[in-house]
């Protein structure tokens, strides 16, 4: 994976689709093309456990009392930058856009692209409820589809390049800018590729749920598997 994304990254393409095992990209085994990312783009990691492309630069980052508000200070900065997080709190959503307007008041203007392996708010790829309807008989409602919210929030930073891992829905990506997927194509064959060569059909690829359906079958295309799912 992390060879794809620094090709991809030098020539813009949009799709990753050969990857490795994740477990050997978030272990940074890739001494080489960890280097020749550093030596081509300053690495912030927002979530300092999580160093996909090695330690990146120090800065300051605060949380001040009221327990929901940040703050991120960083050096002055040139070039291109590759910032990384893992979102698990709303904190770390507001960290990346403070992170992303700090850099944009940097002159010149650094080149910005972000890392996030999950994508917030993809499962809900759809308003659950249908415009006026009735949800207990007495009170229309209404929602958003939440990814495409966060999508149009996340375009407002400018992000060069969006990197995701194996994105749950094709609906969020389409509406985010500079996205760049990368598929688990490789990861599941990795598990049942000789399962599969040997012709085993005691085991199933499941759709979670009809609309996971389009996905799966794609995976299933891609990896050789042939049985029901």
């Amino acid at each position: 994976i992390v060879g794809r994304i620094h090709g991809c990254l030098k020539r813009g393409e949009k799709t990753l689709t050969k990857t490795e095992s994740l477990n050997n990209f978030a272990a940074g085994r890739n001494k080489k093309i960890l280097t020749q990312i550093n030596s081509i783009m300053t690495i912030i990691n927002l979530d300092r456990e999580f160093t996909p492309f090695g330690q990146g630069i120090n800065f300051q980052s605060t949380v001040f009392p009221s327990g929901f508000e940040v703050n991120v200070r960083l050096p002055k900065i040139t070039g291109k930058v590759l910032i990384t997080t893992r979102i698990k709190e709303p904190n770390d959503i507001m960290r990346v856009v403070i992170t992303a307007g700090a850099l944009r008041n940097m002159r010149p203007m650094p080149e910005v692209s972000i890392f996030m392996p999950y994508l917030p708010y993809a499962r809900q790829d759809r308003a659950m409820i249908e415009e006026g309807e009735v949800d207990d008989e007495t009170e229309p409602y209404q929602e958003a589809t939440s990814v495409k919210d966060f999508a149009q929030f996340m375009n407002l930073q400018s992000f060069k390049n969006f990197i995701v891992l194996d994105p749950h829905s094709e609906i969020g990506t389409t509406v985010l800018d500079g996205v760049m997927k990368v598929s688990n194509h490789n990861l599941v064959k990795k598990v049942l590729g000789d399962r599969i060569a040997a012709g085993d059909t005691n085991f199933r690829i499941a759709c979670p749920d009809a609309s996971a359906e389009k996905k799966v079958g794609k995976l299933c295309r891609g990896i050789g598997y042939t049985n029901p799912m």
